[in-house]
């Protein structure tokens, strides 16, 4: 077998056996398929290496993964986990190749550092870029961007792009930016989507709004099930 063939088997072979629950053997087969070349192992390898705490074994594989592939989305990989090892500038470099190269989410990544830098103009301008590479949580942090800096129009305009979308989280700050303008049966809209969605927070401005339209079994019906969710994601989590 070529080496490329080589890879693939073992990166399929591998996907199979961690959906078994078999990780040992999947970290095995997708180590010998990422040391053959394939770039799609070292993606699914590296998160199972990062989240182990073998985080420079991680990053040591998406170098090695980039030496032979130039791979944008390893790049993005890999500069999460520089980020997350505090090493920002390094992380930026890696974003910005991969942005050039049109990875939306490394864009959107630089749009978070840029902000978290208090850099609103250049993280602006990221979040915009990543919206229109097809990045869907961009449209809610340029929502929220544009909303701080008083841009309420501009904001609700980005949040229903991402409502729009399917993005729960814009849903609901579309629908609360439709309720300060008065425009409630829109904002019970998309409210509603978003609760339906299994959205905690839109639930509870669901049954805000119907108690005070004086829909009680609708807005006691929205609270129970907000409460179920919440108790749900807290056993989920212990």
């Amino acid at each position: 077998m070529t080496g490329n063939v080589t890879g693939a088997v073992h990166y399929v072979l591998g996907v199979i056996v961690l959906e078994a629950g078999r990780p040992a053997e999947a970290e095995t087969r997708l180590r010998r398929a990422a040391e053959a070349g394939n770039v799609g192992a070292a993606r699914v390898l590296g998160p199972l290496l990062y989240d182990s705490g073998r985080i420079a074994e991680a990053e040591a594989l998406y170098r090695r993964a980039i030496e032979n592939a130039e791979a944008p989305e390893v790049m993005n990989d890999l500069g999460f986990v520089l980020h997350h090892s505090g090493r920002t500038e390094e992380a930026e470099h890696w974003w910005t190749r991969a942005a050039d190269a049109g990875i939306a989410v490394a864009m959107f990544n630089l749009g978070g550092l840029a902000e978290a830098a208090g850099s609103p103009e250049t993280a602006e301008r990221w979040y915009r870029q990543a919206c229109q590479a097809g990045d869907k949580d961009a449209f809610l942090n340029l929502g929220v961007l544009l909303n701080k800096a008083g841009r309420t129009r501009e904001a609700e305009q980005w949040y229903r792009r991402g409502a729009e979308a399917g993005e729960t989280a814009c849903m609901v700050n579309l629908g609360s930016a439709m309720a300060r303008a008065g425009i409630e049966d829109e904002a019970e809209r998309w409210w509603k989507r978003a609760a339906e969605a299994g959205d905690v927070k839109a639930m509870l401005n669901l049954s805000k709004m119907l108690r005070r339209s004086g829909r009680r079994g609708g807005a006691a019906w929205w609270r129970q099930r907000a409460a179920e969710a919440a108790e749900k994601a807290e056993t989920d989590q212990s």
